[in-house]
């Protein structure tokens, strides 16, 4: 993992290029929690841009660079399919910063993706696995200024994610003002900011 926070385009290539990639993914399943999560990080870490100094909750990010092959894009999408919130939390912020109109053609074409988020969403107004709720929507964020496939849009197979994603609405008007005094800023929320309020 700490490999893979390397600040340098150069190092972060030599990462990819001696196939620790896989081997990263492959970590993000194992039994112990910790190695999962450490493996998870540095997935996240390896996605971000080099030297980027942006924070990984930020809505606005740094894209990689970096050549990422459409066998990363599926082992990073699998790695995200974890019934471990915390290491889907870590991946999908990770591959905001992927997205660019062939990565996201991949993710959408070819992998579990729109399942993962429509999980990842399942969370009641916010109440559940609170971080990767907010991982998710950033995620959908990212990929929703793209244009997706037309037979992901013709098979609507976005249709559980957007359910998943309207239930997080509010409901009555004491919700609306709990969301609106954060602000918008939703990068900023959690558990106890909303308790509060």
């Amino acid at each position: 993992a700490q490999l893979a926070r390397a600040e340098t385009r150069e190092l972060k290539n030599m990462f990819i290029e001696k196939g620790l990639v896989k081997h990263l993914c492959t970590l993000t399943m194992s039994e112990d929690e910790q190695t999962r999560r450490t493996a998870a990080t540095g997935l996240l870490w390896l996605c971000q841009a080099p030297a980027s100094k942006k924070d990984k909750w930020s809505r606005r990010f740094d894209l990689s660079d970096l050549e990422w092959t459409a066998d990363h894009i599926f082992s990073f999408v699998e790695a995200a399919d974890n019934s471990d919130p915390d290491v889907t939390t870590q991946v999908l912020l990770g591959l905001r910063c992927l997205c660019t109109p062939s990565t996201i053609y991949i993710m959408l074409n070819r992998t579990k993706i729109l399942h993962i988020l429509a999980t990842a969403l399942r969370g009641e107004l916010f109440r559940d696995h609170f971080t990767l709720i907010m991982a998710a929507v950033l995620f959908i964020w990212s990929i929703a200024d793209f244009q997706w496939p037309p037979h992901v849009l013709d098979n609507q197979a976005f249709l559980p994610m957007l359910e998943a994603l309207t239930r997080l609405l509010p409901r009555t008007p004491e919700e609306v003002i709990c969301m609106q005094s954060a602000k918008g800023v939703m990068s900023t929320w959690n558990e106890k900011t909303l308790e509060r309020n």
